[in-house]
């Protein structure tokens, strides 16, 4: 699956600040990984991502942070399988933290 299209692209653009809105959500399909990402920059060819971590390690490891794209998309898991993008997500950040908690 790509984790970018046009439409994601251009949220990214026009991202300049964290806030509660939720460009994209991304997810590893056999796990407890999720990404939610608040806010896009862009870096030479790649796009350095900030955003909530549902870590899966556990919710104790759970946290705000950074990850660029690339190395995103050249995560697999121990199927093989890499991180997808959420294509019906919508909600804000507020909804989602009380739902992790």
């Amino acid at each position: 699956m790509k984790l970018t299209t046009a439409a994601v692209l251009k949220k990214f653009e026009k991202s300049r600040t964290c806030g509660q809105e939720i460009l994209v959500k991304y997810f590893d399909p056999c796990g407890r990984y999720t990404l939610y990402v608040t806010e896009a920059e862009k870096c030479g060819d790649d796009w350095r991502l900030y955003g909530y971590c549902v870590s899966p390690l556990g919710p104790d490891c759970d946290e705000y942070g950074y990850i660029m794209l690339s190395e995103l998309q050249s995560v697999r898991n121990r199927f093989g399988l890499g991180i997808e993008r959420d294509l019906h997500f919508s909600g804000t950040l507020p909804q989602v933290l009380k739902e992790v908690a």
